[in-house]
């Protein structure tokens, strides 16, 4: 990681592309000069990062139910919708399974229907048989007679066909659960609207549920519409690093084509990568193009501050000998004379002139390689 500056406001060349031969008398001929015009611009200081396209949304899918595949309903590459079925087990038996358990909890309501006007029916025999019994004097209790033992064990019957019905219902209803959850989890569908990136299901496999990762799930559906960059930060890089700062992102793939993002997320917890602190970055794409592909590099530089109305010159003309930066000033008469400057920060090219010139100076840019 590197920090650069870019340049906003193009320094212009004089003449667009004038030329002085410098020679000395006893030197053949110079190589070309170009002619550069201090300016007046303005300079964005960036942070440059180095990143991959990514989705903005991956989805690792799997059954969450043992069974055989049945049917596929999409491969790979192909494009599905919301909650679109992409794959089905076999649940002929958990069907099977389910129906039963239904007619079980329609019998076991019967049955608590039953047991409960029993117990009714019990418990008012036994009222009405209390009221017919003599009384028997105070401090002489008597032995009950049989006919109200015999209500009370009929009480106790009904009571126990009563709590023998609600749990056989409780028992039905967690098998009804179990069932429908075994088969919705034989489905399986897409959280979102995207493209299937992996498909290793076919028909007639036999599948377990497994755990949701990469590594292992059968199914993964991206979403191409929403792409961010994933990227690393250095600790001097990071520092500079703010969310929502303008990013323009390009690619060494594809050199015809230039995006604007954003910072959307800093990690504030860094990581070693071979011994070196690096912090990640997501960089949210506001611009796109069809070309661009999950996976590829991409080149993000960070608009981390700005400075305005400063002199600028082609940074080919700044020279540095020592701790001193000098530039060779071309005069009215094209005579030249070497000129110490201050320089400013530095923009991949151009350099800020923070004193020794000023504006609309003509100065000696070395023709390049």
């Amino acid at each position: 990681m590197r920090r650069v500056l870019l340049l906003v406001v193009v320094v212009g060349l004089a003449g667009g592309a004038a030329y002085l031969a410098l020679a000395r008398p006893d030197a053949g001929p110079a190589a070309p000069q170009n002619v550069a015009v201090v300016t007046r611009g303005t300079l964005e200081e960036t942070v440059e990062i180095t990143g991959t396209i990514a989705s903005g949304s991956v989805h690792n899918l799997t059954f969450a139910t043992a069974g055989t595949v049945s049917v596929v309903d999409a491969g790979l590459g192909d494009q599905v919708s919301q909650n679109q079925v992409i794959a089905r087990l076999d649940t002929s038996a958990l069907g099977r399974q389910l129906a039963a358990a239904r007619i079980g909890l329609e019998a076991a309501n019967k049955s608590l229907a039953a047991a409960k006007s029993s117990l009714t029916s019990a418990q008012s025999t036994l009222d009405a048989t209390e009221e017919e019994q003599p009384t028997a004097p105070p401090g002489i209790p008597g032995p009950l007679p049989t006919t109200e033992l015999q209500h009370d064990a009929a009480i106790d019957a009904a009571k126990a066909a009563v709590a023998n019905a609600e749990a056989a219902i409780a028992s039905t209803e967690a098998t009804i659960a179990a069932s429908e959850k075994a088969i919705e989890g034989a489905e399986i569908r897409s959280p979102v609207a995207g493209r299937i990136t992996r498909m290793l299901l076919k028909v007639d496999d036999r599948v377990a549920p497994g755990a949701l990762t990469a590594a292992v799930s059968p199914v993964q559906v991206m979403d191409l519409d929403n792409l961010r960059i994933e990227a690393q930060a250095s600790e001097d890089d990071v520092v500079n690093l703010a969310l929502d700062q303008r990013a323009r992102i390009t690619f060494d793939a594809l050199d015809d084509i230039t995006l604007d993002g954003h910072v959307c997320e800093i990690e504030s917890v860094g990581i070693l990568i071979q011994g070196v602190p690096t912090f990640p970055v997501r960089i949210c794409l506001e611009t796109t193009d069809t070309r661009v592909r999950v996976g590829l590099t991409a080149t993000v530089d960070v608009a981390t501050g700005r400075r305005e109305n400063v002199l600028l010159l082609p940074s080919r003309a700044v020279s540095l000998i020592g701790d001193k930066h000098s530039v060779i000033l071309l005069l009215a008469d094209n005579s030249r004379v070497e000129t110490q400057v201050t320089v400013g920060r530095t923009s991949g090219g151009l350099t800020e002139i923070a004193n020794g010139l000023t504006e609309g100076q003509r100065v000696v840019v070395p023709a390049s390689d």
